[in-house]
């Protein structure tokens, strides 16, 4: 699976390992996410608005990559739009089933739906 970002960001998933490759600053700030969690301090992702709604980052979860690497690059702090386009098609059964949970209570309905 790869995800790749306007700014020249690549992010792949094989066999259950993420790899980060770019020299942005939206790089370095997965790879920094990535080691938090590897590391076993892993920072939120946001699936439904707070208060409680985010997990913490999975990466061995494809589902929980994608919503990491979009989340990630939409954020204002990096002062430009960027896009991101990928394969990957989320499927609900993808989900952990805590995400699925808090969709499924913010929605009101599936949870492939984002809120």
């Amino acid at each position: 699976m790869e995800w790749l970002v306007s700014d020249g960001t690549r992010v792949t998933w094989e066999g259950g390992e993420v790899r980060v490759e770019g020299a942005s600053a939206l790089a370095a700030a997965l790879r920094g996410d990535l080691a938090a969690a590897r590391a076993g301090y892993p920072r939120e992702v946001s699936i439904a608005p707070p208060p409680g709604g985010g997990l913490p980052f999975d990466p061995s979860n494809v589902w929980m990559i994608d919503r990491w690497v979009r989340e990630e690059a939409s954020r204002p702090s990096l002062r430009q739009a960027l896009s991101v386009s990928s394969s990957y098609v989320p499927r609900d059964d993808e989900a952990p089933p805590r995400a699925r949970k808090l969709l499924a209570r913010y929605n009101g309905g599936p949870p492939g739906v984002i809120f």
